[in-house]
């Protein structure tokens, strides 16, 4: 194993995508019950420490796109530095309360709080792939203005009735 040390992960943690690839190591340190449980339950001194471990596991959720809860992918990857960041509440949170300006500045905070635990992240550096937000589309105007009215099954004929009689269809 090689030697490092804090200055060696703060060189490192320079980019977002390595923030991003350091906060999804210390996330997978973490053992499957701390991570839905959002906190930790075992000092064993990998994954992130009890003052971080709310934050640490939301970030990493964010960055891995798997809910720890339902342990499903329900997301795609993102990187920190990911404008969505700022949409999710708990870590917009995080961030105010931890004086940090976004999520890439919590994350590298996390991070180097960490340091003893991402000897990988020197290894071999992998980055996320950063997701380009879709740019807006200029739509034209539609014509009509559609509504949904949701009719129970056993009523479909009925409802098909009405609006034949009020000359809607």
């Amino acid at each position: 194993m090689t030697q490092f040390n804090k200055s060696d992960i703060e060189r490192a943690l320079q980019t977002p995508e390595s923030v991003s690839r350091a906060i999804e190591i210390l996330g997978n340190n973490q053992r499957d019950d701390e991570l839905s449980s959002r906190s930790t339950n075992t000092q064993n001194g990998i994954g992130f420490t009890s003052c971080w471990a709310s934050a640490g596991t939301h970030l990493w959720q964010f960055v891995t796109g798997y809910d720890a809860r339902s342990k499903t992918n329900k997301w795609g990857r993102k990187c920190l530095s990911h404008p969505n960041w700022q949409r999710a509440k708990i870590i917009r949170r995080k961030v105010r309360n931890n004086d940090c300006q976004d999520a890439v500045q919590l994350g590298r905070k996390i991070a180097l709080h960490h340091w003893r635990q991402l000897g990988a992240l020197l290894a071999v550096q992998t980055p996320v792939p950063q997701v380009a937000p879709p740019a807006p589309q200029s739509e034209p105007e539609p014509e009509a203005d559609f509504e949904m009215i949701a009719v129970p099954a056993h009523l479909v004929g009925t409802a098909i009735a009405i609006l034949k009689a009020a000359k809607i269809i």
